[in-house]
């Protein structure tokens, strides 16, 4: 920056990731900034257009009502989040960000822990399925989490 300004810096390939960050965000505020407006719509600023235009387009998913309800805690709430975007903190993912390193199964010891043999693989959560799916008297795929919750988006089964 030592040459030339802000708006026209590139950092450097050595510059730290977080510095890289920050550019970035940089030029993508500038590319909505023209002369003395930024985001203006009919001369007033509107804070939900600068939310629109710089966060990213979500697509709406069907299994909302099934993890944010009034029937949950809020604790079962956030870990069914955690499992609809993969992001539940298995031994396989500690593994890979070098927190752990056993990857094996707690419960059953055979097979690497991940989403799919914690909930789908393991011998402890098939028998946990099968009672589930024997109470509620409905066949409930067992593959996807998604897919489960979306088998039981029956209010009735749901209350179950």
């Amino acid at each position: 920056m030592k040459t030339g300004g802000w708006c026209d810096y590139v950092p450097t390939a050595s510059s730290s990731w977080s510095w890289r960050k920050l550019c970035a965000v940089k030029d993508k505020l500038k590319s909505g900034y023209c002369g003395d407006w930024w985001l203006m719509q009919g001369g007033i600023y509107s804070v939900k257009a600068g939310y629109t235009w710089l966060g990213p387009s979500h697509n709406n998913v069907n299994w909302i009502p099934f993890v944010w309800n009034r029937l949950s805690p809020p604790k079962h709430c956030f870990i069914g989040w955690l499992v609809a975007h993969g992001r539940l903190l298995t031994r396989d993912r500690l593994h890979m960000m070098l927190i752990c390193e056993d990857t094996a199964c707690c419960i059953c010891g055979t097979q690497d822990e991940c989403h799919a043999h914690l909930f789908f693989e393991c011998a402890y959560s098939r028998e946990c399925l099968l009672l589930i799916n024997a109470l509620l008297k409905v066949n409930v795929p067992t593959g996807n989490v998604i897919q489960w919750w979306l088998k039981l988006r029956m209010r009735s089964l749901l209350r179950k």
